[in-house]
């Protein structure tokens, strides 16, 4: 059973799916795409840790 759609899942895992998005959309270093930012994210710890740092100092 799948835990993110039961109980209180859907919200919390909305919630965070939208302080990602928010995250990469005020990221500026490197200008591409939303889907190509959250893909370089994915695969490279540094970008990851960088977009992560630049919004938690906004």
């Amino acid at each position: 059973k799948c835990r993110i759609r039961s109980w209180h899942g859907p919200r919390n895992f909305g919630l965070l799916r939208r302080l990602a998005l928010n995250a990469l959309n005020q990221e500026s270093t490197y200008r591409r795409s939303l889907r190509q930012k959250s893909k370089r994210a994915a695969m490279d710890n540094d970008y990851m840790v960088a977009v992560l740092s630049s919004f938690c100092q906004a």
